[in-house]
């Protein structure tokens, strides 16, 4: 019984879908195909430059360290002077 039903079904989309109209959705399968290939690059290529700004962005926030850790340098040995010049005298 099921066949049956479904050779009915494949006869009554054979009516409604002529020739012309299997093959205009025969071309915009393959115009969707070429549209997700494009988006998957796309998308390659926004994840790649994702990634570059968040290593740029590790660099800033690591100079940033830096740059603190200089000025606590700069105050230890500040203080490391004032130490030894009231040491002195």
């Amino acid at each position: 019984m099921a066949a049956k039903v479904q050779i009915m079904n494949h006869e009554a989309l054979l009516g409604i879908y002529t020739p012309e109209v299997r093959e205009a959705l025969g071309a915009y399968g393959a115009h969707l195909a070429e549209e997700k290939g494009a988006l998957e690059d796309r998308e390659r290529e926004l994840e790649e430059k994702l990634e570059q700004y968040e290593d740029v962005k590790g660099l800033a926030a690591a100079g940033g360290r830096v740059g603190l850790v200089k000025e606590e340098i700069e105050r230890v040995k500040g203080d490391i002077d004032k130490l030894e010049a009231g040491g002195r005298g």
